[in-house]
């Protein structure tokens, strides 16, 4: 995995009580996946980071690692926030910018204190609803908005995009970068090097089934741990192919119920 960047995607951390979303990682595996990173000598980037890498053309050096947080949870601050402090990496936390500061999610104060402390702010969206089914206008009042209410609340610059539930075509690009967006991710699986386009980053997303060995595997580029997360991309992606965008989302709103997000 030298000279490429393993993008890493978590949701919840968890303490004491045990969440039910599949989407769940507990402080204290988080706390060793970010010993393993320390110890082995990774190169924590920041979105930011990688963007200037790939302008440049010179490619990635040694071992990178670039952390992700999507949804903008109170747990990222309360948890996941002074691990990496306590670490000495980085963390880039997508805020969904009309969530912030109701029950379960990041206040302004604490985003401002994450902010200051070297951490990275970027836009999740407003509403958290999928970008690449909404009209052309909404769509443009989504992205723009999101941005503005963060710009206006953290006093910075947002430059980064991660697309609500991975969903993503060349119509969202289109759109984020006529608003200025310089890096989207998406949720596919895939590992950055210096020929990866920064408006379409894979992530790995880390769930409450993977073991401390799948995360070393996916660090690592393990063949057949790559070979089976392909093949869940490939099922589901299959599976809304058939079903449709809108469908899919309905069956999956009322299946996961209080975890759809």
């Amino acid at each position: 995995m030298n000279n490429k960047t393993v993008i890493l995607g978590y949701h919840q951390i968890y303490d004491s009580v045990v969440p039910t979303t599949k989407y769940a990682v507990s402080r204290e595996l988080f706390k060793k996946q970010l010993l393993f990173l320390k110890d082995n000598n990774f190169n924590s980037l920041s979105l930011k980071d990688i963007f200037t890498q790939l302008k440049s053309k010179e490619g990635f050096k040694g071992k990178n690692v670039c952390l992700t947080f999507d949804d903008g949870l109170s747990s990222h601050f309360d948890l996941a926030y002074p691990l990496l402090m306590e670490s000495g990496l980085k963390g880039s936390f997508f805020i969904i910018a009309g969530f912030v500061g109701k029950e379960g999610y990041a206040g302004w104060a604490q985003l401002r204190q994450m902010l200051d402390s070297g951490m990275e702010i970027g836009s999740h969206g407003l509403s958290h609803n999928l970008l690449n089914i909404m009209p052309d206008e909404q769509l443009k009042k989504e992205l723009y908005l999101s941005r503005r209410i963060l710009e206006d609340g953290l006093g910075k610059e947002i430059s980064v995009l991660s697309v609500p539930r991975g969903q993503y075509n060349r119509r969202v690009k289109m759109a984020a970068v006529a608003l200025g967006y310089k890096v989207i991710c998406s949720s596919a699986s895939s590992y950055t090097d210096r020929y990866s386009s920064p408006f379409a980053l894979g992530r790995f997303f880390m769930q409450s089934g993977d073991s401390f060995d799948d995360f070393k595997n996916i660090i690592k580029g393990s063949l057949p741990t790559n070979i089976k997360i392909k093949s869940r991309i490939v099922f589901y992606g299959l599976l809304r192919y058939l079903l449709g965008m809108k469908l899919y989302e309905k069956l999956r709103k009322a299946v996961l119920r209080g975890e759809y997000y």
